[in-house]
């Protein structure tokens, strides 16, 4: 593609006429047409003082907008204290390809720099987006690198001390770790890591240093950043390992509401000394650099999903990870979980996975524990319980025995049953009626055409799920769209036939099952996720003729049937 200006050349001279007619003076440093750049220098007089700025244009002008660099100026707002370029914009959204650099220099940039200078809140109001300016977000970290902390440690008692670091690995040039422990001068601990957090970063521990400071050190050299504070730190204890990685954390006021220092901005220095060949002296050079800190608290990890939060006393029997059971067990535990009961006999095999959510390389892996090392590593709050009970089967044959049933359904909130058994439905949600815990059954069907929800709730639902398959039966619910059955395969060395289906259909049906468990488990809690006021659902996702249709569902209660036995 040709740069912006050979492509549309009047735009160009359209910017430069209105930067002559507006009297800037500038001048065009580079345009580079390989890597579809341009730059201009800008002198300009703003806020009654001359300033010298430097505009760059990106390849994708003028649909996305230019950057103005400021060297000279240091802003306390609307400026990044590194990079110098100046936000004239709140996002991108605020520019449209009308805009152009001398009316955003006549009509923006007095503002902005009004704006920047100004320490007055109530003179922002109204003036500028309602954001903090974290200045923890504008450090030149090393990629891939984070170490996690904890937003609701309060650190107020002390200013400084020692800390324990988790390390999942840590190199020369990235880290990936969390804070077990933070201690005060004394050694007293002054806060902890989640446990679940300690026991995923537990596999290398490290020493290092914290300390907090009265203002941001606006340096962007690790290195230099680090002797900065350390002429703020008390002396460092003796008798570290000098070839040890040394991490430091540091904390300062940042803003976390508009115009509010008010919260604790985090950052991390990590030293790792490394030995140069030829270095006459032998000592070891540090290969030092910044790693951002990751909030990663319980209340943290809740912030964006308020409404889910009582999930965390919740507990779920997932029964089947199939297709469809695999993907809610996932989803359950990203969206906060307490606890999951895991029960499927099946193993991975390699033809499934292009329907499963993990791939491949989890070929033979028993699905429960496949699943189970998933969740534990990337959603470690989740208490996850695996069995291979083979239910309905013979005890003789791995099936359920009353010992693993109560194991199972003990202290639990629902019952989710993704079998795909018709054989099985029955068996499930007597189990769970028994037990008085709400049901939920859902499956897809062949072709990935649709799928149904079935949600039996004690004392509420009318039906049971023998009054659902008479129901079915006497066509008092819709007609549940499938392909024809020759569409059922053996693959070669399965023992049973199977559907045809694409993933992304069917977990339409895990994604609605999903939202119907947990709007039942917390229909009872204040501000949480909003009740369902249905029982049966009937996914449609192509017609009669296999023609594809936007997806939809067609809901409705679950009646008691007049010649049910178990009323």
């Amino acid at each position: 593609m040709k740069p912006w200006w050979e492509r549309i050349p009047e735009r160009l001279k359209f910017e430069l006429d209105a930067l002559r007619d507006a009297g800037i003076e500038f001048t065009v440093q580079e345009q580079d047409a390989r890597r579809g750049v341009l730059t201009m220098a800008l002198s300009l007089t703003a806020q009654e003082q001359s300033v010298e700025m430097v505009a760059e244009f990106p390849p994708t002008y003028p649909h996305t907008r230019f950057e103005l660099f400021a060297k000279s100026l240091a802003l306390e707002h609307h400026q990044n204290p590194f990079a110098k370029n100046l936000c004239l914009f709140a996002n991108t959204g605020s520019w449209g390809p009308e805009d152009y650099l001398a009316e955003c220099l006549r009509d923006r940039l007095p503002r902005v720099l009004e704006l920047g200078i100004s320490k007055d809140k109530s003179a922002a109001a109204g003036q500028e987006a309602e954001q903090a300016e974290p200045v923890s977000a504008y450090y030149p970290y090393a990629p891939s690198s984070i170490v996690l902390v904890d937003s609701s440690w309060n650190l107020s008692t002390c200013s400084s001390g020692t800390m324990l670091v988790g390390c999942r690995y840590l190199t020369e040039k990235t880290i990936s770790a969390a804070v077990l422990e933070l201690r005060d001068p004394s050694g007293q601990i002054v806060a902890v890591a989640d446990p679940a957090l300690r026991d995923l970063y537990n596999a290398a521990t490290f020493s290092g240093d914290w300390s907090r400071v009265a203002a941001p050190i606006l340096e962007f050299q690790a290195t230099r950043f680090l002797e900065m504070v350390r002429q703020q730190m008390s002396p460092r204890p003796l008798g570290r390992p000098s070839s040890a990685p040394l991490i430091t954390g540091i904390i300062f006021p940042e803003e976390i509401k508009q115009r509010e220092s008010s919260g604790d901005g985090w950052l991390f220095v990590v030293e790792h000394p490394v030995r140069r060949n030829g270095f006459r002296d032998g000592k070891a050079l540090p290969a030092t650099y910044f790693a951002r800190a990751g909030r990663a608290g319980n209340q943290d990890m809740l912030l964006r999903i308020p409404e889910l939060s009582s999930l965390e006393g919740k507990a779920v029997a997932i029964i089947g990870l199939g297709c469809v059971g695999a993907p809610v067990a996932i989803e359950l535990a990203k969206a906060g979980i307490g606890d999951l009961r895991l029960v499927e006999p099946d193993f991975i095999e390699p033809g499934t996975v292009v329907r499963w959510p993990l791939g491949v390389v989890h070929s033979g892996e028993a699905k429960g524990w496949a699943l189970n090392a998933f969740l534990r590593e990337n959603f470690p709050r989740t208490k996850v319980t695996v069995s291979e009970t083979r239910v309905g089967s013979a005890v003789s044959m791995g099936g359920l025995d009353l010992a693993t049933e109560t194991r199972l359904l003990d202290g639990i909130d629902l019952v989710f049953d993704a079998t795909a058994d018709p054989g099985l439905h029955m068996l499930v949600s007597a189990m769970a009626r028994a037990r008085s815990l709400p049901y939920i059954c859902a499956y897809s069907t062949h072709g990935g055409w649709g799928g149904r929800l079935v949600r039996i709730r004690p004392n509420a639902t009318l039906g049971c799920w023998w009054c659902f398959l008479k129901n079915e039966d006497d066509g008092l619910l819709p007609t549940l769209p499938e392909a024809p059955p020759m569409t059922l395969i053996q693959p070669q060395g399965c023992n049973l036939p199977t559907f045809t289906a694409a993933a992304f259909d069917v977990q339409e049906v895990s994604l609605a099952g999903i939202r119907l468990a947990v709007s039942t488990l917390l229909e009872n809690c204040p501000g949480g996720y909003p009740a369902t006021n249905w029982d049966v659902g009937t996914l449609t996702l192509r017609t009669p003729k296999g023609a594809l249709c936007a997806p939809s569902w067609t809901v409705g209660s679950l009646e008691r049937h007049p010649e049910c036995r178990s009323h």
